[in-house]
């Protein structure tokens, strides 16, 4: 049974990890990976304006997928189900050509190794994205944006759709303005439920707790 691979992409500050962190919670068997540390592996080398620091970030990528797909390329009915991932970042791919190339990556992967890929945009007003922005729970995480750069980033690149393209699964934009990061994960979860049913999976909520649920997984019964 392939696993899927849920990107959730927006601007700086718009909610994404918060909205992960309630999203593994009513996924069965899923598991988010933070790619700040991607980012701060490439920060320790480099200047973040430095073109060398996104090819690294990109040849990161590339190398934890090779590694997820190597690791759960046997398909034995005794070999543990791969998990869902849910990873977050901010990819302009009319924008920035290596944020195309890094999306081209996510692609890639799932072409390759059979994994579901769901591209997730989340996006508010700009009111609501400076408002979280400038949180004190985001500045305290050391996560500093000024609202100038936020503003100057929102006029200037935009997220972009990436469908009709081979390998994605679903692709949906969700407006969060008036939600917060337990109402939008609600809303994505049920939407990436239904895209993986119609790809033949059996799964449902796993509720607030992971226990039990790897088995949810398994593929819808044939007729």
């Amino acid at each position: 049974m392939p696993g899927a691979l849920i990107l959730i992409n927006g601007f700086p500050g718009i909610g994404k990890h918060a909205v992960a962190y309630e999203l593994v919670k009513l996924l069965p068997n899923c598991r988010f990976f933070d790619t700040r540390n991607v980012i701060t592996a490439a920060s320790q080398l480099y200047d973040s304006d430095d073109p060398a620091h996104a090819v690294l970030r990109k040849n990161l990528k590339h190398a934890i997928f090779q590694s997820i797909a190597t690791h759960y390329a046997d398909v034995s009915p005794t070999a543990p189900p791969p998990p869902t991932y849910v990873l977050t970042d901010f990819l302009s791919v009319s924008a920035r050509a290596i944020d195309l190339a890094i999306m081209k990556e996510f692609i890639h992967f799932a072409q390759t190794s059979g994994f579901a890929f769901i591209h997730v945009i989340l996006s508010a007003s700009t009111e609501a994205n400076v408002a979280r922005c400038m949180s004190a729970e985001r500045q305290a995480a050391s996560r500093p944006t000024t609202e100038a750069s936020l503003l100057q980033t929102r006029m200037e690149e935009e997220i972009g759709h990436i469908a009709p393209v081979r390998g994605l699964s679903g692709e949906y934009e969700l407006d969060t303005t008036r939600m917060d990061a337990r109402t939008t994960a609600g809303v994505l979860a049920e939407y990436c439920l239904d895209t993986l049913r119609h790809q033949g999976w059996w799964i449902q909520l796993a509720g607030h707790t992971r226990k039990g649920t790897v088995c949810a997984t398994s593929p819808a019964p044939r007729r």
